[in-house]
């Protein structure tokens, strides 16, 4: 019930690229089981040329996540159910359903009943659960979770045999994606931590580890993993990865314990000082709960498999969906040694965690759909675009508006083609010099840290030149590395063919050439 309103949550983000890809609406193309691939080398130019990259993009680049199981399953959706959402977010929802029956069965079992109901509940209802379910593109964090806690159980049905039932079910979570990293760490230690001998342990540990280790090597050798602001490519960037180890740890651990936090201090919990009083709590209580279990065969390893869940987190982006294995760790630490004192410790820390969960599913199910709804209004308000061409001015982030021009297609019929004018803040000035010339006017009209999709990241100088789908673009001002001033020359009469519009996030609003120049 707590995750149902994430039924009705539009496509968002990703999706948007992975049903442009099976209905043809990109310049690219994408095999069903790489959906996840979203730039390789040679398709710059086609990108930019088809408005997809902006006008000034000149690297040759690789990028994205090798995910073709997860890929397939989103294929599927989309041909049985087409553009309709829900379908897909069922198909979620099952998994998040198949997950939670596998986490069961990890649970200490000489605990009590009620305990293990306790922390089953906890790790169903917990926020973390809730980009996985709502975000389509997501659904790998829960395929990988189902088939890593299989290999466990397998490999713990078979302790002095080789399994290769075992063995395939690990190499199915190693090609959800690069996910499976983090649940792998966590079986791992698990299984390491129980019973047998050291050398019945560690064949079983590397059963589980081995093929997701080799898929994952083998993505990073097809272009795998993205370099950004949020992602570190660790093997590309070690001192990067090394100086943001630490505050990547914080931001994460301190995620994992907001659940608890927020309903008791409110906003106060999101104050630096408390924040960090909040992390020496959780750590010191992780501490002692691993002391305790430190002869206990069953959950001696959660601890351990916490962090080795938690590591692979440290080089993307802060989100909730990434501490899913990790927080597996720790329920079933807290369902270990109960007495009527912890299991109402336990169901108050369980009622807690569903109070977050629910409002964040109702934060995030009312956003999506706020946007799609202000989303569908602008585009329809932009009027019938068939035979017609956009030029954007764009004062939003990149990947916002990469983005906008797909979920447009889930609306209104598109446009000829959609040109990006600039990519930095909305222009002070559009003067129209002649029939077929903009003069456009900004204090930064190219970000500074766009450059980076450049050739050795050079700034843009005056004189350059670059011609996308018909229209030059030139450079005619700069200011250090910003751009000031750009010339555009359509090949067309400006107001026959030529629509002007201004983007300002997920807004979108022609200005009609008469205002243009105000």
């Amino acid at each position: 019930m707590l995750l149902a309103p994430l039924l009705g949550s539009p496509r968002v983000s990703d999706d948007l690229f992975h049903i442009a890809w099976r209905r043809g609406w990109l310049p690219t193309t994408r095999a069903a089981w790489d959906l996840f691939r979203f730039i390789d080398t040679g398709e710059t130019a086609l990108l930019r040329d088809g408005g997809v990259a902006p006008w000034f993009v000149d690297i040759d680049a690789r990028g994205g996540m090798v995910r073709p199981l997860t890929s397939l399953s989103i294929a599927l959706d989309i041909a049985l159910f087409g553009d309709r959402p829900w379908p897909a977010h069922l198909h979620s929802l099952l998994w998040w359903a198949a997950l939670v029956a596998c986490a069961l069965a990890l649970l200490p079992k000489q605990t009590t009943t009620a305990a293990r109901a306790l922390a089953l509940c906890g790790f169903a209802t917990s926020f973390v659960m809730v980009a996985p379910v709502g975000w389509i593109a997501n659904r790998g964090v829960l395929m990988a979770g189902v088939f890593s806690l299989l290999a466990y159980r397998a490999a713990l049905t078979q302790p002095l045999a080789f399994s290769w039932r075992a063995l395939g079910l690990a190499t199915l979570a190693g090609l959800c994606g690069e996910y499976s990293l983090c649940w792998t760490g966590l079986v791992v230690c698990l299984l390491l931590g129980g019973d047998g001998s050291l050398r019945e342990r560690a064949r079983g540990a590397a059963t589980l580890a081995l093929p997701v280790v080799v898929i994952f090597v083998l993505g990073l050798s097809r272009g795998g993993g993205l370099s950004t602001a949020s992602y570190v490519r660790p093997f590309d960037e070690p001192g990067r990865a090394l100086s943001e180890l630490l505050p990547r740890y914080l931001f994460h651990a301190s995620q994992l314990a907001s659940p608890w936090a927020r309903p008791l201090l409110g906003d106060a919990a999101a104050h630096p000082a408390v924040a960090l009083l909040l992390l020496v709590g959780a750590h010191l209580g992780v501490v002692i709960l691993a002391w305790r279990a430190r002869n206990d065969r069953m959950t001696r390893g959660a601890v351990p498999g916490m962090l080795a869940a938690l590591v692979p987190v440290l080089v993307a982006p802060p989100n909730p969906r990434l501490l899913l294995p990790a927080s597996l760790g720790l329920w079933i630490l807290l369902a270990r040694s109960p007495s009527r004192a912890k299991n109402v410790l336990l169901g108050a820390l369980v009622v807690m965690g569903a109070l977050q969960c629910g409002v964040t599913v109702r934060a995030t199910a009312s956003q999506e759909r706020q946007w799609f709804t202000e989303m569908r209004a602008d585009r329809l308000a932009l009027g019938d675009l068939r035979g017609r061409s956009v030029l954007a001015f764009v004062d939003a982030d990149m990947e916002s508006w990469f983005r906008l021009p797909l979920a447009w297609r889930l609306v209104a019929p598109a446009p000829r083609r959609v040109l990006g004018v600039n990519f930095g803040a909305a222009p002070s000035r559009i003067d129209r010099s002649d029939a077929r010339t903009l003069r456009v006017v900004g204090e930064d009209l190219v970000s500074p840290a766009l450059l980076t999709l450049r050739q050795g990241a050079r700034p843009l100088r005056v004189g350059d030149a670059v011609t996308v789908g018909g229209v030059r673009v030139v450079v005619e001002a700069t200011r250090g590395a910003m751009v000031t001033m750009l010339r555009l020359e359509t090949p067309t009469e400006l107001g026959s063919e030529w629509v002007p519009v201004l983007v300002r996030g997920h807004r979108a609003h022609v200005v009609p050439w008469g205002d243009v120049g105000r």
